[in-house]
């Protein structure tokens, strides 16, 4: 009795196994077909060394001119020679941040897990021999050889592989809000860095301007002019200034630092910052509008919904995984008196105690789980909206009404400084008004840092646009 077996690396028929070395010559041949199939696709190994680097110079970075979300600045020119703007910074940030890179990786775990858990599995073969021991007249040696698949694995297949891809695109999703915040972060340093130096560049313009009034006050001091307790009011208001330059200063440091982690630069890489960042302030019909569209437009609400279908189709592949599993298997052999026999196999589980039970209880709580999640996330997106837009209302008419005293009050600082520097104003009046200036000029510099921070934390929530216009460069940076 005979089996035609197919020799894919010659692509003709061969007679099946016989009696003596026929037999002998079928059933190696059809093991090296196997393992040529089995060794066809495989992967081969390529070690990986460990980064002992992983910050970059500015100067020897690269950014494509279209590295940026949608719903922003479409293309830019990335050029750090002539400084860095806050679009290039957020495009900075998207390629290079160290959190983005280890989330990127981890998100191709999950993809490569979600692949996985979708596939078929692989046949079963089986080859054996067996030899007579010596003295046995007429004995042969036998040969055997099978094949066997989970047929059952086809039941669940479909809902499997519908996991699978919206585990896909549940990972994109979940990969592009993380690029959102981390530009959102960008810009948030961004102005923090910006309004430290401007803060910075106050208050060492006041120091400077403080300087002469010091050498005087002690001079009048020594001669008897001026009190003691009088020439400590002066003396304190130098020292108190020089306290807030140190603490700026200090503070300014650590926000630069902050954005070269951000960046992955190096800690002592110059941060060639220019502009300042426009938040435009969001209308309250913009904000309803988005609100009602939040769920189509925030990328982790849709990644959370995909995630709930991802696991809608884990639930129907353990209701369908509790059918009895159906193994299948053809096989051939030749015994020890030379008789050559062909066979079918099937088995099936019964289930009795198992029946998947367990693994549809576990999905369905999982799904409920998920479904929680989302309208928490839903909720508290919502509440987060409502009160940045209150913090905004808030901070907007502070601004508009500290805005124009500070103008003033700066510009009564300079006529104080001509009329001081002609002796017609007496010092302490002149050190009260330079006081209030500067005390206001820091309270609009941190009144505006909190603002924009609430502004970009807005169009965050709301996945809004990331500048007030969009721009478009000619090409990419050489």
């Amino acid at each position: 009795m005979t089996m035609p077996i197919h020799d894919a690396g010659r692509g003709r028929r061969l007679r099946g196994i016989g009696a003596g070395g026929s037999g002998r010559a079928g059933i190696r041949l059809a093991a090296a077909a196997v393992l040529v199939g089995l060794t066809a696709g495989c992967s081969t190994y390529r070690p990986l060394p460990l980064d002992q680097q992983p910050a970059t110079p500015l100067a020897g970075l690269h950014v494509a001119a279209g590295t940026l979300l949608a719903g922003g600045v479409r293309t830019h020119i990335f050029d750090p020679s002539n400084g860095l703007d806050a679009t290039e910074v957020a495009m900075l940030a998207v390629m290079r941040n160290p959190e983005l890179k280890v989330l990127r990786a981890q998100a191709s775990v999950t993809r490569a897990q979600a692949f996985a858990a979708g596939l078929l599995p692989d046949p079963v073969a089986g080859l054996s021999q067996d030899r007579p021991s010596a003295g046995q007249t007429g004995a042969s040696t036998a040969h055997a050889f099978g094949v066997s698949w989970d047929v059952g694995s086809l039941v669940t297949f479909a809902s499997r592989q519908t996991a699978h891809r919206r585990t896909d695109e549940q990972v994109d999703l979940s990969l592009l809000w993380a690029e959102w915040q981390t530009v959102a972060e960008s810009r948030l340093q961004f102005v923090r860095v910006q309004q430290g130096r401007a803060l910075v560049s106050r208050l060492e313009a006041e120091s400077v301007a403080l300087k002469p009034l010091t050498p005087r006050l002690y001079d009048a001091l020594a001669h008897g002019i001026i009190a003691f307790d009088v020439a400590t009011t002066g003396l304190s208001a130098a020292s108190e200034v020089e306290r807030q330059l140190s603490d700026a200063r200090d503070a300014l440091a650590n926000r630069e630092q902050d954005l070269r982690i951000l960046l992955g630069l190096p800690p002592a890489e110059i941060l060639p910052l220019v502009g300042d960042i426009d938040v435009p302030s969001i209308a309250d019909g913009d904000t309803i509008a988005a609100l009602e569209a939040l769920p189509r437009r925030r990328p982790d609400l849709r990644a959370l919904a995909l995630g709930y279908a991802a696991e809608e189709a884990r639930v129907r592949a353990a209701v369908l995984g509790q059918f009895p599993a159906v193994n299948f298997g053809a096989s051939r052999s030749r015994d020890n008196t030379g008789i050559v026999s062909t066979g079918l196999s099937l088995s099936v589980s019964l289930p009795l105690f198992d029946a998947n039970r367990g693994a549809i209880r576990i999905e369905r709580a999982t799904r409920q789980q998920l479904n929680e999640e989302y309208g928490q996330r839903l909720l508290n997106a919502r509440a987060d909206v409502a009160r940045l837009l209150t913090t905004q209302a808030l901070l907007a008419a502070r601004e508009v009404g500290l805005a124009p005293y500070v103008a003033s009050l700066e510009a009564t600082r300079e006529r104080a400084a001509l009329a001081y520097d002609r002796g017609t104003m007496e010092w302490t009046v002149y050190l009260g008004l330079r006081q209030s200036a500067l005390a206001a000029a820091v309270e609009l510099l941190t009144l505006r840092e909190t603002l924009a921070e609430t502004r970009i934390g807005l169009a965050t929530l709301l996945s809004g646009d990331w500048a007030a216009h969009t721009e478009t460069a000619e090409g990419a940076a050489p």
